[in-house]
């Protein structure tokens, strides 16, 4: 009988950019390899994929097209036997603990940031949690890529659930690798940077958590006394008009550009100066974890995910979410000290070697064959 193994996230972005080293995993030993997510966003080929089955996922659980899209997915689960599911996403994990919860199948689901934190919002509590400790008494197994994730799960969810703390999905150096002084010119130069820019960089989806409205402001707030600051913004996502109109009203188009989806993040990456983060909730951003592996040094905003790839003062600074004084402050020390910044980028990369792919890989290889 065919050995299959299936892979579920509410988009086919998410598997494309963050799972394939493990989809390869299991074609390399044998498996037929199933991936179950919706092609409104796509950003690059899911390569080691098998059989793709197209799931209208949507980012809300609360509408009512839900029940058509749930549908759907119950009839890949009548239609295979699978040796193992791993879910990925909120509504990823779901549909797949749901439709699977009376099957005899490992079912294991990965919390990329639950939507619950440490001084988060009423409403994400009050909203998700409830719905994350119900399903978890139909997890097998669940990784968690943070610490503070993981503390919550393994005292608040169901004790049939293992709960499992890795460091993120990995991060594969030979992708993320610093570039010649040469190579950084040619960089700047396709960016019309000229070379006394001082280049901020975030990688990151377009939305309002990712909160790049809040970094707009800070670069309209330090324009006048930093003429040459750039700021270049990497990603794509709903935000996306909102961020270019704003962009546009306040009349920055030479001093922050918005990059869209790009291939070449390590390449942009190089050309930082100082890697920037505003986000509002992460898990473990993969943004940051790739400006780490090539040394670079970090002002993050201090929430969970962040706080874990940013020790303050040591290869970066944290600042309060928002708080553009506390911004400033930090980029103005940086600004002014390169040889901190250096400082900053050697420990960043002493810190990046513990999520290389091949130590995170065998980490889930070894939660895996517990049940293959």
């Amino acid at each position: 009988m065919i050995k299959k193994v299936l892979f579920v996230a509410h988009m086919d972005s998410h598997i494309a950019n963050f799972h394939l080293p493990y989809l390869k995993w299991f074609k390399d030993n044998g498996y037929e390899t199933h991936v179950a997510s919706n092609s409104k966003e796509s950003t690059k080929e899911i390569l080691y994929c098998d059989v793709k089955h197209q799931i209208d996922f949507l980012r809300s659980p609360f509408s009512l097209k839900n029940f058509k899209v749930y549908k759907s997915f119950k009839k890949i689960v009548k239609e295979n036997d699978f040796s193992l599911v791993h879910a990925h996403t909120p509504m990823g994990g779901l549909f797949t603990r749901l439709a699977f919860r009376n099957k005899n199948f490992p079912v294991f689901y990965t919390a990329h940031g639950f939507h619950f934190l440490k001084g988060g919002s009423k409403f994400s509590w009050l909203m998700f949690y409830p719905i994350e400790k119900y399903l978890s008494k139909y997890t097998n197994e669940l990784i968690t890529i943070n610490n503070e994730d993981y503390m919550l799960a393994k005292s608040k969810f169901s004790k049939k659930c293992n709960v499992n703390f890795i460091h993120g999905v990995g991060v594969d150096f030979k992708d993320f690798l610093e570039l010649s002084q040469e190579a950084k010119e040619k960089v700047r130069n396709s960016f019309r940077l000229k070379s006394d820019d001082f280049v901020l960089v975030y990688v990151a989806e377009l939305t309002i958590g990712k909160n790049q409205g809040f970094l707009i402001n800070a670069v309209n707030t330090l324009k006048d006394k930093y003429p040459n600051i750039k700021l270049l913004l990497v990603g794509y996502g709903k935000e996306k008009e909102n961020y270019e109109k704003m962009v546009k009203t306040l009349k920055l188009e030479s001093y922050i550009k918005i990059l869209g989806y790009r291939k070449d993040i390590n390449e942009i990456n190089n050309i930082a100066d100082l890697v920037v983060s505003s986000s509002l909730r992460e898990g473990l951003p993969k943004g940051l974890l790739e400006a780490l592996s090539i040394g670079k040094p970090i002002l993050a905003s201090n929430v969970r995910g962040n706080n874990e790839l940013v020790i303050n003062d040591v290869n970066g600074y944290l600042y309060p979410a928002n708080n553009e004084a506390m911004f400033i402050e930090f980029f103005e020390t940086l600004y002014d000290n390169k040889q901190l910044r250096d400082k900053f980028g050697l420990e960043s990369h002493k810190l990046s070697l513990q999520f290389d792919i091949n130590i995170i890989l065998n980490e889930m290889v070894s939660i895996y064959n517990k049940y293959l």
